[in-house]
Order: structure tokens, then C-alpha cells, then sequence
């Protein structure tokens, strides 16, 4: 039988703050919001169990964990060059219906290749300049 989840004060706070959000966040983020009642171990935990409820959405951001209350895309194009990261937008990934029957929630991607910085110091072309970017 699984572990029953009380309504604590804490938990109440928590997820009041989570409501506000309207993007990504991170638990630091929610713990500096709820920092003077809650330490940042309780956050962690909270934030997973709500992930593994369903009420939350993990991504891998670099080497941290971002949240979202939305079904939401996380997509990144990683430099191999210089490592940089760079948020792109993908809202739709209709190949993956060809390749997995259901219905997919969310999903994040990360894309591994040489970025338009590193392109120009090699001399070579730009590729796709107005892609959306913005760096995790």
C-alpha cells in the first residue's frame, strides 16, 4: 500500500506557489519562495512526489531539474563545440506517432550539434538563424 500524503501547512504553501508559476521552475526557485517556512530538503521532496503524481512535470535542464504545472515541451540544442545549451521551441512532435502508438503528454529533446557561433569561426554558413533561443 503506498504512502498516504498528509495536507500539512507546509504542503499548502508549497503548492500555493507552485499555482502562481506561469513557466519553468526550479526548486531553489519555490524554496525562495517559501524559504522562511520550509526548508529546501522538504521542497525537493514535495516536488517529486507531485512529479510522480502526475500534478508536476520534470525536465533535465543542464545538470538540474526544472518543473512545470502545464504539459509542456523542454527542448534544448547542445553545442558540441563550445557547450553551450540553448532552449529551442518545439510545440508538436507528430514523427513520434509513426514510431509509438498512444498519445504522447508531454516531452523534452535534446539535439547535439555545432552552433551558429562556432559555424561562423570555422567560416561556414548559418544555419537556421531565427530559431528561437535562449540558453538554460
Amino acid at each position: 500500500m503506498g504512502r498516504v500524503s498528509r495536507a500539512t501547512k507546509q504542503k499548502q504553501s508549497m503548492a500555493g506557489a507552485v499555482e502562481s508559476q506561469r513557466a519553468f521552475f526550479t526548486a531553489a526557485q519555490l524554496h525562495k519562495m517559501v524559504s522562511d517556512e520550509i526548508g529546501i530538503a522538504t521542497v525537493y521532496r514535495y516536488l517529486k512526489d507531485e512529479a510522480k503524481r502526475g500534478r508536476l512535470h520534470a525536465y533535465s535542464c543542464g545538470k538540474s531539474t526544472i518543473y512545470s504545472t502545464t504539459k509542456s515541451a523542454h527542448c534544448h540544442f547542445l553545442c558540441t563545440r563550445c557547450k553551450r545549451v540553448e532552449h529551442i521551441a518545439i510545440e508538436e512532435a507528430h514523427f513520434l506517432k509513426s514510431v509509438r502508438a498512444g498519445t504522447v503528454c508531454h516531452f523534452q529533446i535534446d539535439v547535439h550539434g555545432i552552433c551558429n557561433a562556432c559555424l561562423r569561426a570555422q567560416g561556414a554558413s548559418i544555419v537556421h538563424p531565427h530559431a528561437q533561443r535562449k540558453t538554460c
